[in-house]
């Protein structure tokens, strides 16, 4: 047997590194940052909120009381992890050239996190995460297209799952569990399917589809309204970009649009429901009536003398398709330019205008 390397941490924040070989660390008290180097380690985080990475190697690691996270990235060994008490949290980080195959299952009390292949490929660059205690997983998928696919997690003690997808044409699937996810697509043309408790969805830039799957979930918008492509005159003069996301399963009553006030400018939210000449002035509108088109609607908008806000977000019936969609404005009181931010493709009947409340909207 190699020779073990021993390598002790103090009572205060430590950062320590294991050698080429087989290391032994502990951290002690404090919050320490803790890397096994090429070796198969052991590491120990002890009492404290401690950072564990194994790098290369099959490594062992326990985190310990306090709220740590064990790391993993891209080309390190197969490792068996084991939090310990407090909250504690298993954070991936995949490949930056290739897509990923991720999935998540539970093998009694532990959660099994295995790559299967690279790029479809089943065995290359695979490994396995055997998870002991936990209580959340971050699994950034970086480049490539990635998926991810999450089983029941019924008593493994898992209670959230984070996924950024990066660049690439994401899958992200949790359809199967009932842990709560928030799921960042990225850019490229995403598919994220929510978990069947409460959820964050967040399609990002490129055109997604989103399935929010059971429970109460909020579907984000953020960042640049216009990045899915270059907005256009239209015939009736309003500016528009029409590359919505697709909403598969958008629930009344149930669902919220979440908005980030700071990137699309909006300070607070003044909802307002009805005809779109009855309107009084607000930034977040219902139309009843329905429109062939997102620019025949923003112009009867601009066309209600009592609205004057800015920047906002409008709903209304697509009379052509058949379905509600979501809407940006940069100006609503002055037409615009517009971006239509999604598809509710569940919501195909202009009654259900009507139903949009205030609750189905909020500020992030």
């Amino acid at each position: 047997m190699a020779p073990l390397t021993l390598i002790l941490g103090t009572v205060f924040g430590d950062n320590l590194t294991g050698t080429d070989g087989i290391d032994v660390i502990f951290g002690g008290r404090g919050n320490d940052t803790i890397a096994g180097g090429l070796g198969n380690d052991w590491l120990f985080g002890d009492s404290g909120d401690d950072f564990l990475a194994g790098d290369k190697g099959d490594d062992f690691m326990s985190g310990g009381a306090g709220n740590d996270v064990l790391d993993w990235d891209d080309g390190d060994g197969s490792d068996i992890m084991s939090g310990g008490s407090d909250y504690d949290t298993i954070e991936v980080d995949g490949s930056v050239t290739r897509g990923d195959n991720f999935t998540l299952e539970a093998d009694g009390h532990r959660a099994i996190f295995t790559r299967v292949g690279l790029d479809g490929q089943t065995g290359v660059g695979s490994f396995t995460l055997t998870v002991d205690t936990a209580e959340a997983f971050d699994v950034s998928g970086d480049g490539g297209n990635d998926s991810f696919i999450i089983g029941n997690l019924g008593g493994t003690g898992i209670h959230k799952i984070a996924f950024d997808g990066g660049e690439g044409d994401d899958l992200f699937d949790a359809q199967g569990s009932h842990v709560r996810v928030e799921a960042f697509g990225g850019s490229g043309a995403d598919r994220l399917l929510g978990s069947q408790v409460d959820d964050l969805l967040v399609g990002g830039e490129g055109v997604d589809t989103m399935t929010g799957a059971g429970g109460r979930d909020r579907f984000l918008y953020n960042g640049n309204p216009f990045a899915n492509g270059i907005a256009a005159a239209t015939p009736n003069g309003i500016v528009a970009l029409n590359r919505p996301d697709i909403i598969t399963d958008f629930t009344l009553g149930h669902d919220q649009f979440a908005l980030d006030g700071h990137d699309l400018g909006i300070n607070s939210i003044h909802f307002r429901s009805g005809l779109s000449n009855q309107l009084t002035d607000g930034n977040v509108l219902v139309l009843t009536d329905g429109f062939a088109n997102a620019a025949a609607a923003a112009r009867a908008i601009d066309n209600n003398q009592a609205i004057d806000a800015e920047a906002g977000v409008f709903v209304y019936f697509n009379t052509t398709l058949g379905i509600s969609r979501l809407v940006y404005s940069e100006n609503l009181g002055d037409g615009g330019p517009i971006s239509v931010l999604a598809n509710l493709t569940s919501l195909t009947n202009v009654g259900n205008q009507a139903n949009f409340g205030a609750q189905s909207f909020t500020l992030v």
